[in-house]
C-alpha cells in the first residue's frame, strides 16, 4: 500500500532568511487572491478559467510587476495549484467557496519539484558544520541568503515529492510530503482486538476497558495568560507595531496550545490503531455541537455564555482531530473506524439494556433503575458505543463461528477485565 505522509522539521532561518520568507509568502498569497478575484468575475459572466490559463498569464504579470520576478517561479504556481484545488472541493461538495487570504494569517509557500532542494548533513553555517536545507534563494549560489539551518529530529526516508516552508507562531518549519510503501497488518478477528471511544468533557477520551485518556490542554493557568494578552492587545492603537507585537504573540501562544493537543492526540491515536483492529466510534458532528447559541437580533439565544464554554471546552479536546488521525492510521495498519449512533448511549445500561435518563444519575455516576448495575456513567457508555459498534460490523468479528450476542457479551466482560462494579478508572494521561 503506498502511504503518502509528512515529516516536518523545526527550521531555523537568519532575520535576512527571515524576510525573504515573509516576501515569498506574500506574493504567493498576492497570486493566489488575484487569481482567485479573476476566477470570480469570469464565473459572474458566465466564463470559465483554469489553472492552465492562469499559470501562462504569469509571465505578463511579472513583466507589469517587475517585484515578482524576484520570487521562486514554482512558488507562484502552486499557489495557483492550491486556488485549483480548493474549486475542486467546492464544485464536488468538500468545502465553501474559496476564500481570500489575508495578510497576518498562516503565512506559508511550496517548492514542488524535489530536485530543487536537498538537505547538507554538514553544511558550513558561520564556523559550525550543521544540517542545513538547500532550496532556491537559500544555498544554492554564493550570491543568495545561504543555507537554512534545520534540526533533523529522525531521518528523512521515502520518496520526498514536495518542500513547504511554513510559520506557526514565532517558528519556521519544513515539511517533506513523502511517499512510502507501507505495510498493511492483518486486521485480528477475535473479540478482543475490538475497542470503543466515549468522547466527553470532564474525561475527554474513555475506552471501554475502564481507561481514561486525555487532558485539559488549555488550564487555568493558559486561559489567564491568554485573557491577559487579549487584554493587552486591546490598549494598543490600531496600526502600530506594537500592536503587530501584541497579535504575534496571541498567536504563538495559540499555536503552543494547537502542538500541545495534536502531540496527545498523536500517542493516543498511535497506541490505538496498533493494538486493536477495529474502533468504534459515535458519530457525532462537532461543527454542530459546537455551533454559537447566539442566535440573532430577533431571536436571540439563551444561555449563550454556558454554550461558549461547553464549545470551547469540546474543542479544547479535539474530537474531531482525534477521529481524523484514528481512520488515517487505522488504515496504514490494516485496521477500521466504524462510526454508531450516538443516541442514547449515556442513558443505556451496559448491563440488562434499560433506557433511562433517571440511571444517569450525574456526570460520573451511573446506576440502573432496573437492574441496579452500577458503573462509571463514561465506561458505561463506552461499553454501549463497543456492543453497537459489534453489532454494525456483524459477522466479521465473530471469529471462530460464536453468535454475535455472545460475542459482544464475551467483548465487554474482557474489556471489564472482571472489575466491580463502580471501579474507578485507571487514567492515562496521553
Amino acid at each position: 500500500m503506498l502511504r503518502r505522509s509528512a515529516i516536518r522539521y523545526r527550521i531555523y532561518p537568519t532575520p535576512a532568511q527571515e524576510t525573504v520568507f515573509r516576501q515569498i509568502a506574500g506574493a504567493c498569497r498576492f497570486v493566489y487572491n488575484l487569481a482567485l478575484e479573476q476566477r470570480a468575475k469570469f464565473s459572474r459572466r458566465g466564463r470559465a478559467i483554469g489553472y492552465v490559463a492562469q499559470q501562462n498569464e504569469l509571465p505578463a504579470l511579472k513583466a507589469e510587476l517587475p517585484w515578482l520576478k524576484e520570487i521562486p517561479s514554482h512558488s507562484l504556481q502552486s499557489a495557483l495549484r492550491d486556488l485549483d484545488r480548493a474549486f475542486v472541493n467546492f464544485y464536488e461538495g468538500r468545502a465553501d467557496f474559496p476564500r481570500y487570504r489575508r495578510r497576518g494569517g498562516s503565512e506559508s509557500f511550496r517548492f514542488p519539484d524535489p530536485k530543487q532542494f536537498s538537505i547538507d548533513h554538514r553544511a558550513k553555517l558561520g564556523d559550525r558544520s550543521l544540517p542545513a536545507l538547500i532550496a532556491p534563494k537559500f544555498g544554492k549560489t554564493k550570491k543568495d541568503f545561504g543555507a537554512i539551518a534545520v534540526r533533523l529530529h529522525r531521518p528523512l526516508c521515502g520518496r520526498v515529492k514536495n518542500l513547504t516552508i511554513s510559520r506557526n507562531g514565532k517558528a519556521w518549519y519544513a515539511s517533506f510530503s513523502i511517499e512510502t510503501q507501507g505495510r498493511r497488518r492483518p486486521a485480528h478477528p477475535h473479540c478482543e482486538s475490538v475497542i470503543a471511544i466515549d468522547r466527553g468533557v470532564s474525561l475527554p477520551f474513555v475506552l471501554s476497558n475502564g481507561e481514561a485518556f486525555g487532558q485539559t490542554t488549555e488550564g487555568p493557568r493558559e486561559m489567564l495568560r491568554l485573557r491577559r494578552l487579549q487584554q493587552a492587545l486591546a490598549r494598543k492603537r490600531c496600526g502600530s507595531s506594537n500592536r503587530s507585537k501584541a497579535i504575534r504573540r496571541i498567536a504563538a501562544h495559540k499555536a503552543k496550545m494547537a502542538r500541545r493537543r495534536k502531540d496527545s492526540l498523536h500517542k493516543l491515536t498511535y497506541r490505538l490503531a496498533k493494538n486493536h483492529g477495529t474502533i468504534v466510534l459515535e458519530k457525532l458532528s462537532v461543527q454542530g455541537m459546537t455551533a454559537s447559541a447566539a442566535g440573532t437580533a430577533a431571536k436571540p439565544g439563551r444561555r449563550v455564555a454556558q454554550k461558549s464554554g461547553l464549545n470551547r471546552a469540546i474543542l479544547d479536546k479535539g474530537w474531531g482531530e482525534l477521529r481524523r488521525q484514528l481512520v488515517y492510521k487505522a488504515e496504514w495498519l490494516g485496521g477500521q473506524v466504524v462510526e454508531v449512533d450516538p443516541r442514547f448511549t449515556s442513558q443505556t445500561c451496559a448491563a440488562c439494556g434499560q433506557v433511562d435518563a433517571r440511571s444517569r444519575l450525574d456526570q460520573a455516576r451511573f446506576a440502573c433503575v432496573a437492574c441496579g448495575h452500577r458503573a462509571n456513567a463514561d465506561t458505561n457508555a463506552a461499553r454501549n458505543i463497543l456492543r453497537r459498534g459489534l453489532a454494525a460490523i456483524g459477522d466479521e468479528t465473530t471469529g471462530g463461528g460464536l453468535p454475535l450476542a455472545a460475542c459482544g457479551d464475551l467483548a465487554i466482560r474482557r474489556s471489564m477485565k472482571q472489575e466491580p462494579p463502580g471501579a474507578s478508572l485507571k487514567k492515562v494521561a496521553a
